[in-house]
């Protein structure tokens, strides 16, 4: 009989084993499965986010198309005909000059009642012969509205357009208009 309780107490023990083997399994699988759902959800709801945002996106887009078009005209026409008015100044004294670049510079000044007055940084180069470059810069710094010509460099260089007379001028126009400006 003694044996029957030893071998009784074997099989106890080894069923509590067990037992608490299976306790210990379940409670790491359930933890695993919860983090997966939890994943799962936090998935769902990111895609859901993501769809609202672009819905709203896309609403904002379709309700300030016409505003968004009317602004983007306004600022280049404005822009590109000052830009045209440059090179007709220069085409006027017999300069080959061309805007390179038309950059908008500083942050707007506020004017009371009315737009704000923002700055464009003109970079123009001309070609021509030296009186011609020379006259560019004194036509430039007479353009009409608020300008001024901040920096300009001559230069003896190869002809870029064609032109056989080799002196080049670098001029950077800063005009202030009440046009909005596109960054």
């Amino acid at each position: 009989m003694h044996k029957t309780i030893t071998y009784l107490s074997w099989i106890a023990l080894m069923l509590a084993i067990v037992a608490w083997g299976g306790v210990v399994y379940g409670s790491l699988w359930l933890r695993d499965e919860a983090k997966v759902r939890g994943a799962s959800v936090q998935s769902a709801e990111q895609k859901t986010a993501q769809a609202a945002y672009a819905s709203r996106l896309k609403s904002l887009a379709r309700e300030t198309e016409t505003d968004r078009a009317n602004l983007e005209t306004l600022s280049r026409s404005e822009i590109v005909s000052i830009a045209n008015a440059i090179e007709a100044a220069g085409r006027s004294i017999g300069v080959a000059a061309k805007v390179n670049a038309a950059i908008p510079a500083g942050n707007p000044k506020d004017i009371p009642g009315g737009a704000p007055l923002n700055s464009v940084a003109f970079i123009v180069q001309g070609e021509g012969s030296f009186s011609g470059v020379v006259q560019l810069v004194r036509v430039l710094e007479k353009f009409p509205g608020f300008s001024r010509v901040e920096q300009f460099e001559f230069e003896r260089a190869q002809s870029i357009e064609g032109a056989k007379q080799p002196w080049r001028t670098t001029i950077r126009l800063r005009i202030y208009t009440t046009a909005d400006i596109a960054s």
